[in-house]
């Protein structure tokens, strides 16, 4: 089987209002057919796809696609995408939420974030060819707190929905556990100083 991997996709802002003039395939019209001819194609979601929740205090840039821009992944044949990121949650765990809904309704898993811990830190199992293939995403930016009048961290707790956050020790219990379900495990970490 193929597998293509990019990183960062951001589908709002000036490519919101570029994708309303130009049309739903404009995003991906130089690479859709590359993304589109691998079994399972992957990508970082830099921004939610949403009309709902509120920016999160304090954080200053804002990410919010309009829902109907997931068509742009279905069109570009994205099956894997991650939400382990620090915009996930520019509109609050609403529009984390939406998200999930609309791409898993969309048939495009998601990873990395979740309505808690647990499913942010769920692999999602993809098979083709028979052969098993799982997904893991974690970012390093998890903890960041944006505005201590609204202490709201990104990652998910027990009772409060965001993405998983970057613990060695957390990934690698999570690696040997999904091992056991798949025949290949790719970890995507989303990491690093920007710029």
């Amino acid at each position: 089987i193929s597998l293509i991997a990019v990183g960062d996709v951001m589908l709002a802002r000036k490519l919101d209002r570029l994708i309303s003039q130009k049309g739903m395939d404009y995003p991906f019209l130089n690479t859709r057919d590359i993304l589109a001819s691998a079994d399972i194609t992957f990508a970082n979601l830099e921004s939610p796809l949403s009309d709902q929740g509120t920016p999160i205090d304090g954080k200053g840039i804002w990410f919010r696609g309009n829902p109907n821009n997931k068509e742009a992944l279905i069109q570009a044949g994205f099956d894997v995408i991650s939400l382990a990121n620090n915009h996930a949650l520019d509109y609050d765990s609403p529009a984390l939420l939406q998200t999930i809904e609309l791409l898993e309704t969309a048939g495009i898993s998601t990873v990395g974030g979740g309505k808690d811990i647990h499913q942010a830190r769920s692999p999602r199992i993809i098979e083709r060819e028979g052969i098993k293939t799982a997904f893991l995403a974690y970012s390093e930016m998890a903890d960041i707190v944006w505005s201590y009048k609204h202490p709201r961290m990104l990652k998910a707790t027990e009772e409060v929905p965001g993405i998983a956050p970057l613990v060695p020790d957390q990934i690698i219990e999570d690696i040997k556990l999904v091992k056991e379900q798949a025949d290949y495990v790719f970890l995507s970490l989303h990491w690093g100083v920007e710029y």
